[in-house]
């Protein structure tokens, strides 16, 4: 109807305006600005067809062309909050943050009671990692609206973050007070609870999640690493496999099983959900990493271990852990100078890995250098608390050397 008013009446800018927004809501944006462009031919002068050619374009993504249209609106004395927003949103398109935040202030100003527009404003310092600017804006937005979860949330996410979870959970719990069983309030709190080392409240928030949300296999995911971390094998096993039977093609899923199988010392269990996942995903690095190692660890498959190695360290080469299964590898194959470099370069990236120190020392006394054995072995002493069973392998190690007695603390 509208293209046949302009038919009729040519010089209708608003018509053109309204069919060119029909066509975007479908999203055909080549019509649409074919549109607005012919009503500017009309009348180059008119704002409106600018500003709203201005949010088509922002719409395609061309934030540039949206800035352009934009400013040369605000340019023309127009002040209203829908045009520092479209700009503010449009300079967040090119990551100019800056200019987002002007704008957006400038939005503001005109109304300073717009919980939007601090939303805005806190989301653009958010990306900029200005995290006291940020909570400066959703304190001013729970003053507006103590009922903000998302504002709340995203409070307790950047206190989290920073590592202050006491305050981190009591906003939280504020949250709950009104809706207990909010599930992004839920996850969050599950996360706190666990870097505070309350792991039975931890446990109670994920299952809870679980109760209202059964057949999502992220959770179980989550609750088999809590489980997997107070080593709590048993139920860390029947969550991940709770969440492989709701997706069995889950892959992280089956990577962790693989892990409580290790660790429970089920051996031929372990290397099936290994290649279980590899089937799955053969670009997993970490699955691609820990079965090459376990093979180097136990002197099994090392020309496979190697290749899976290698495949890994392709994929992730800036890893110092893959490095050290690496050079672990050529120490096994007995490629001493080979594991010698590769070890030092572990370390170069991960400089205080009490295992990559004990390789090392290793690998030094097969070069028949024992100051340096030692002095690597001592170093992996420093660090031993990351590794249980690591102190008393290496006070063997180094008590077996003729001539050194471990110094007694």
């Amino acid at each position: 109807i509208y293209e046949k008013i302009i038919t009729l009446e040519p010089d209708n800018l608003d018509a053109y305006i309204r069919t060119a927004r029909l066509y975007a809501a479908d999203k055909n944006y080549d019509k649409a600005v074919l549109i607005i462009k012919n009503a500017i031919t009309k009348d180059a002068e008119n704002v409106m067809t600018r500003y709203y050619l201005g949010n088509i374009y922002i719409e395609m993504g061309k934030f540039e062309d949206a800035v352009n249209e934009l400013e040369n609106v605000s340019g023309s004395g127009f002040s209203f909050i829908p045009l520092y927003l479209l700009l503010g949103a449009a300079y967040e398109g090119i990551e100019d943050f800056d200019q987002a935040i002007l704008n957006y202030e400038k939005a503001l100003e005109l109304n300073p009671h717009h919980i939007h527009i601090r939303e805005k404003i806190a989301d653009v310092y958010l990306k900029q990692r200005l995290t006291d600017k940020a909570v400066e804006q959703f304190m001013e937005i729970l003053a507006e609206d103590s009922e903000n979860t998302d504002a709340r949330l995203k409070l307790a996410r950047i206190y989290a973050g920073n590592e202050d979870f006491q305050k981190a959970a009591d906003e939280l719990s504020l949250i709950f007070s009104s809706e207990p069983d909010n599930i992004e309030a839920l996850y969050t709190y599950g996360r706190v609870l666990t870097a505070m080392e309350k792991y039975n409240e931890a446990i109670k928030k994920f299952q809870r999640i679980i109760d209202l949300l059964p057949e999502n296999p992220d959770i179980y995911l989550h609750l088999g690493l809590l489980y997997s971390q107070i080593k709590d094998y048993v139920n860390a096993e029947e969550m991940l496999k709770k969440g492989i039977a709701i997706i069995p093609g889950h892959v992280e899923l089956n990577f962790r099983l693989a892990i409580v199988y290790e660790k429970t010392k089920r051996e031929d269990e372990m290397f099936d959900q290994l290649r279980k996942t590899l089937a799955l995903d053969p670009n997993h690095v970490d699955a691609l990493n820990y079965l090459g190692y376990t093979y180097a660890e136990k002197g099994i498959n090392l020309d496979e271990a190697l290749e899976l190695i290698e495949k890994a360290i392709s994929l992730s080469p800036q890893s110092g852990y893959i490095r050290d299964s690496l050079g672990w590898v050529y120490y096994k194959k007995g490629f001493f100078r080979d594991a010698l470099e590769e070890l030092k370069k572990a370390l170069e990236v991960t400089k205080d890995d009490p295992v990559i120190f004990d390789h090392l020392g290793d690998v030094y006394l097969e070069l028949d250098d024992r100051e340096r054995a030692i002095e690597a072995w001592q170093k992996a002493l420093e660090f031993h608390e990351k590794e249980e069973g690591l102190k008393e392998k290496i006070e063997k190690k180094l008590q077996d050397l003729k001539g050194f007695e471990i110094k007694k603390q």
